[in-house]
């Protein structure tokens, strides 16, 4: 697993040597790609020399209309806009992913509630994470944090394209939510 350097500038490998943080934005490697197109996915990446695959845990809250779903057809929340109730089928995928992506060497930077940069994302007025309030956005990190946690090759990445604005304090709960059950995953 990757881990903060002693002066806190730089991320290092398990040995304490410098990391590059090479990655490609798969975003929407979770919820566009079936098990072949993700192995082929990963496997080309590794072949280009990307250490890194940057990813959106739940898609888009809302493009052209639509929720996000997966190839399985599985939506990431069992309730529109309530993240207090997630999918458990669509979480295995996610973990089987997780797993392909350890068995190839690549770490996995998971943006869990993406805020977007159009409207799209999860972040803003009257959107998930608003409505959401603090403690819906705790108890959902906690589901990661439990969930997920096992894996050392994750990384999360909280935010998006905007500035987090009046959802600041929504994300600093749902990353104390993930580290609560996975301190040693970074979060960012």
């Amino acid at each position: 697993p990757l881990k903060l350097s002693k002066d806190k500038r730089h991320l290092t490998d398990q040995k304490g040597k410098y990391f590059l943080y090479n990655a490609d934005t798969g975003w929407m490697l979770f919820l566009r790609l079936n098990q072949q197109e993700t192995v082929e996915y990963l496997s080309q990446r590794k072949s280009l020399g990307f250490n890194v695959i940057q990813v959106q845990l739940t898609g888009f809250a809302q493009w052209d209309g639509q929720k996000p779903v997966n190839r399985n057809g599985q939506k990431p929340f069992l309730k529109d806009n309530d993240i207090s109730v997630p999918n458990p089928n669509y979480f295995d995928h996610i973990e089987w992913v997780l797993k392909k992506a350890d068995s190839i060497g690549r770490i996995i930077a998971i943006a869990p509630l993406w805020a977007g940069c159009c409207g799209e994302g999860w972040a803003g007025k009257g959107k998930p994470m608003e409505l959401n309030r603090p403690e819906g956005n705790f108890a959902f990190g906690e589901y990661l944090g439990k969930r997920l946690g096992r894996y050392k090759h994750v990384l999360w990445i909280m935010g998006g394209d905007n500035d987090p604005g009046q959802d600041s304090e929504n994300y600093r709960q749902l990353a104390l939510g993930i580290k609560k059950h996975a301190p040693a995953q970074l979060i960012t």
